[in-house]
């Protein structure tokens, strides 16, 4: 049966082009439209959102996943709170709160945050999850990141400007455990594929499935130096090509999660509405 199907991956079809091709190509199309950009609100100074991010939907009743450090910032004080996060859907610019974050209490903190939109009419298309066994793919493994590294790619439509998310391929560079404090705390993929700032958030791939296997954490960037002008020198960043991402394996059970942490609250403000209408 394992030969049968390697050697269907490389058999072509009908259109000509390889079957490992084909499933890029069909990963392309079935997941694009539930990857959107996270966006800065706009304002009388920056009047068009600026895609800081990436999220993709996993619920079709407005449950998304990015990455924590997306709805998770430092105040003042250096204490971590939970932040808006806005997502642009079909140039519609939603507002979203974080409603969960995984982690192991006192001992790791996932880069992992599940988003739900305030207000917006669903349902929405969403990506397949892994069970909480996850997916566990080999060293070499074909992947897809699907998101919007530096803005994403820009289209003009009907007079009107839109941007699409940017599909990158790669391979599993392998998998590495993580400790905090001493204390085992899980596995981390690394991945030998393009990102870019923007692609926070978004989905990693199988392209044979379609099913989500991680959650793009930090891509490595370097500034170089380049020439601007005359006596002007200006700051690029370059993608190495080599991307961290959180394991998609308690993207199931965090989803659970936040769904019945909305349930119980939702309970709870039922039950004290229901004692102020009876006093």
């Amino acid at each position: 049966m394992l030969q049968l199907i390697i050697f269907t991956l490389f058999l072509g079809s009908d259109s000509g082009l390889p079957a490992q091709d084909e499933a890029i190509i069909e990963t392309a199309r079935k997941v694009g439209q539930a990857v959107v950009p996270v966006v800065l609100p706009t304002s009388k100074s920056d009047p068009e959102p600026r895609i800081v991010a990436t999220a993709f939907f996993i619920h079709p009743d407005g449950y998304l996943a990015t990455a924590r450090h997306v709805g998770e910032k430092k105040n003042e004080k250096g204490e971590a709170v939970r932040v808006p996060v806005h997502i642009m859907v079909k140039g519609e610019v939603l507002e979203c709160k974080v409603v969960y974050l995984p982690g192991i209490p006192g001992v790791h903190t996932w880069d992992i945050a599940i988003l739900r939109i305030i207000e917006g009419d669903g349902p929405f298309p969403c990506l397949d999850l892994p069970d909480d066994e996850g997916v566990s793919l080999p060293t070499g493994h074909t992947v897809c990141i699907m998101g919007f590294p530096e803005q994403g790619a820009e289209y003009e439509f009907a007079g009107a400007s839109a941007r699409t998310p940017i599909l990158t391929t790669g391979r599993v560079a392998g998998w590495f455990g993580t400790s905090y404090r001493g204390k085992y705390a899980g596995k981390r993929l690394v991945l030998d594929i393009t990102a870019a700032p923007g692609s926070s958030g978004a989905p990693v791939l199988n392209p044979y499935t379609q099913e989500v296997v991680g959650v793009v954490s930090e891509a490595k960037i370097k500034n170089v130096f380049v020439p601007r002008g005359e006596n002007v020198v200006g700051t690029d960043r370059i993608a190495l090509g080599i991307v961290e991402a959180e394991p998609a394996m308690i993207l199931a059970n965090a989803l659970r999660n936040a769904q019945e942490k909305l349930k119980s609250e939702l309970e709870s403000d039922g039950a004290t509405t229901g004692e102020g209408q009876e006093q």
